[in-house]
């Protein structure tokens, strides 16, 4: 998850939030559908991203 976030440059609420489905390792791809944000009422939540432009995807470098 480290090595992701260096390379994708994505935030924790984003890493927090990703599913199996969300990375397509065919076309290197790593799509953001959701995120994880902590409240003080309501705890942890998970959540579409703020606006659409945050729901995109995201490729990791090539293999060395």
């Amino acid at each position: 998850m480290s090595l992701l976030a260096a390379f994708t440059s994505l935030r924790f609420g984003e890493l927090a939030a990703l599913q199996r489905h969300d990375v397509d390792l065919e076309r290197r791809v790593v799509s953001i559908r959701r995120v994880a944000a902590e409240t003080r009422t309501d705890g942890l939540l998970i959540k579409a991203p703020k606006s659409a432009a945050h729901v995109s995807g995201t490729a990791p470098p090539p293999p060395l």
